[in-house]
């Protein structure tokens, strides 16, 4: 935020010192933006986490508002506040700062709009719907190919209402993703989006799947031979390549492990406790690769277990109420896609996003990312719980 207002510039560090290309690209901008007009109304940090709380409440309120557009024969006010007040990491993040609440506020507002488009095809909707994602893509790179496929939606919505104005909003979100590369390739001399790729890429894929087929003491070992060389190339532009390449080369050396952990770890997407975040919040410290991500890459679901079981008691029991919200969320997405109260569009929102935030988390599925989209989840709950008062599935069966 500092550079943003001194400099103009989007660099993550101290610009007085040494130059590290990368952090040029580190972050997208948007909520070093938040904060610098957070703090210009008022200079604290508890403001910006108060500020984040609004937007929590905004969320819920807006969530309850759709949800009672469909007139349910229950108060769905309830189901609602139940899941908020028993899920510790909503009020865990909101009390962080850190962007994961600026993005969950712009992904659920624009599915906001995209329901009442659905619902009154107001082309204001969608437009606003289309700023709400190129916003969110600036907030944080996840969403970075996420154009592709609601390029494909819009192309779709085109079709149903013969609308060009549909297409051409949905150009917005393509057109910042090229901009912001373009920043980038100005500023690194790489035409990405984002400098965390070739981190994420090598630092967790990578070295995790490394330490899964030859055991920790070998893939470390090998972790450090492939960083001493790294350290050799001082063009970041050729390093970052470099880096690339050699993350890419150890995936595809191990194609069928490495498609093993991803899809364990889009699993783990959406089981994972937050126990990381719990720990940072009460000022827990540890060492590091410590985690249940490391566990699970180090010995499967069984150091899992393991690595639960040496948890102090309070950990466990958070865990354990985390492991039934959880599940309750799943089934209820499955759920949601069988009732035929709602549009397909919106069930193809949210079925997508997930399955997209999920496969892009890869191995690094925990619950930081799956509290982006967790009030689009929220929405699914009543309408899975009407899908089961519809079956009958809750009443008792009368004897014959």
């Amino acid at each position: 935020a500092y550079n943003i207002k001194e400099h103009l510039s989007f660099y993550c560090a101290d610009l007085t010192k040494e130059i590290n290309p990368a952090l040029y690209t580190k972050r997208p901008p948007m909520y070093g933006i938040i904060i610098l007009t957070i703090k210009s109304i008022y200079n604290s940090n508890y403001f910006i986490l108060f500020v984040q709380n609004l937007l929590s409440i905004a969320n819920i309120v807006g969530l309850i508002k759709i949800l009672q557009e469909h007139k349910f024969e229950f108060d769905v006010r309830k189901s609602i506040y139940v899941f908020i007040v028993l899920f510790p990491a909503q009020y865990i993040y909101v009390n962080m700062i850190m962007s994961e609440i600026l993005l969950q506020t712009l992904i659920f507002w624009a599915m906001f709009n995209l329901f009442y488009y659905v619902k009154n095809k107001n082309p204001r909707s969608i437009l606003y719907y289309n700023i709400l994602l190129a916003l969110a893509v600036l907030t944080k790179p996840v969403l970075v190919y996420f154009w592709i496929p609601n390029l494909i939606f819009m192309a779709y919505l085109y079709y149903r209402n013969k609308k060009v104005s549909i297409i051409l909003s949905g150009l917005i979100q393509p057109l910042v993703v090229l901009l912001f590369s373009y920043y980038g390739y100005t500023t690194t001399g790489t035409l990405s989006y984002s400098s965390q790729r070739p981190v994420n890429l090598l630092d967790y894929y990578a070295t995790f799947l490394l330490i899964s087929v030859n055991g920790e003491d070998e893939g470390w070992r090998k972790y450090g031979e492939i960083h001493s060389y790294l350290d050799t190339i001082k063009d970041y532009s050729r390093m970052s390549k470099e880096a690339e390449r050699i993350a890419t080369e150890i995936i595809l050396d191990n194609k069928i492990e490495y498609a093993k952990l991803h899809a364990k770890g889009m699993l783990n997407y959406f089981f994972d406790p937050g126990r990381y975040d719990l720990n940072y919040l009460l000022s827990i410290k540890e060492k590091n690769h410590s985690g249940l991500m490391f566990a699970f890459a180090k010995g499967g679901y069984r150091e899992v277990v393991n690595f639960v079981l040496r948890q102090p008691y309070y950990v466990i029991v958070y865990l354990a109420l985390m492991l039934v919200i959880n599940l309750c969320l799943i089934l209820s997405l499955i759920l949601f896609l069988f009732n035929r109260k709602v549009s397909a569009e919106i069930k193809f929102f949210i079925l997508f996003i997930a399955l997209y935030m999920s496969f892009l988390s890869g191995m690094l599925g925990t619950m930081r990312y799956k509290i982006h989209i967790y009030f689009l989840l929220l929405f699914t709950i009543p309408f899975a719980f009407e899908y089961i008062k519809s079956k009958n599935i809750l009443k008792p069966k009368q004897p014959l």
